[in-house]
């Protein structure tokens, strides 16, 4: 099995609307809502780690005299 890095753009959007229709398959409307919205949860907290750990890196480049541009 491929990394999901390895994966296409049109591969994963295939991949994950064929996921969430089997996965909602067999749910009422609400469990779909909470379903949904909890799955989104991790996304953000995903990006948000993401997010940080760049500006983190960012800023250790910054220090190091690596980058002249400081934006923040």
């Amino acid at each position: 099995m491929k990394k999901i890095e390895e994966y296409t753009p049109y591969e994963l959007a295939e991949f994950a609307a064929n996921l969430g229709v089997i996965i909602s398959k067999n749910l009422d409307f609400n469990s779909q809502n909470v379903l949904g919205n909890f799955i989104k949860g991790i996304g953000q907290s995903v990006l948000l780690m993401a997010a940080q750990a760049e500006n983190h890196k960012n800023q250790e480049n910054n220090e190091s005299g690596d980058d002249e541009n400081n934006l923040l």
